[in-house]
């Protein structure tokens, strides 16, 4: 696997886990569900470093819309289930 499909999938799965913690602390504090996605995203700058990435586009802007989209979408969903 190339190392840009390892960030796309890394920041994929790590929005998911970050919508499930959004729905989560939604009931103790809304600016901490959305701070979390924020932070998530700065983890997944340090992960795609890890990972090998070099240029400042893969660590900062690939699959950028993957997280936010799968952040958004598990919020969504959850939320509208356990409402």
């Amino acid at each position: 696997m190339d190392i840009q499909d390892k960030i796309t999938v890394m920041r994929g799965v790590l929005g998911c886990v970050v919508g499930v913690l959004s729905v989560l602390t939604l009931s103790i504090s809304i600016p901490l569900a959305f701070t979390l996605p924020i932070v998530g995203y700065g983890a997944s700058a340090v992960i795609a470093r890890l990972l090998g990435a070099q240029s400042k586009w893969d660590l900062y802007l690939r699959a950028t819309y993957v997280y936010f989209a799968a952040w958004l979408l598990i919020l969504i969903v959850i939320y509208n289930l356990f409402q």
